[in-house]
């Protein structure tokens, strides 16, 4: 049996990623990566995006280029369009799956 994240390149910060399955938003693949301790991230395959929780708030983060985008973001899918639209400006937008 293959694992699902053979053959990836270690994140420089995180390592590996963890055993989840990896994400598709907006054609960008994300991947789960523990970023603190009990605290995990979706990250793109190119590492310029990151989009976590907040557990204290119940909100979401995104960071593109190390750079934070707005404050908070009420749900996942809403911090995934923003940081996909800011990495990717030319990206054609795509239906979710």
């Amino acid at each position: 049996m293959t694992k699902i994240h053979d053959g990836r390149r270690p994140h420089p910060v995180y390592g590996t990623p963890l055993s989840g399955q990896p994400e598709e938003r907006y054609g960008v693949i994300f991947r789960p990566y523990r970023v603190g301790v009990g605290r995990t991230a979706r990250i793109s395959d190119d590492f310029r995006i990151e989009v976590r929780s907040s557990p204290s708030y119940g909100d979401y983060r995104a960071v593109v280029d190390g750079q934070a985008l707005a404050p908070r973001f009420r749900d996942r899918e809403g911090a995934y369009a923003a940081a996909v639209k800011a990495a990717h400006p030319n990206k054609p937008k795509q239906v979710i799956r």
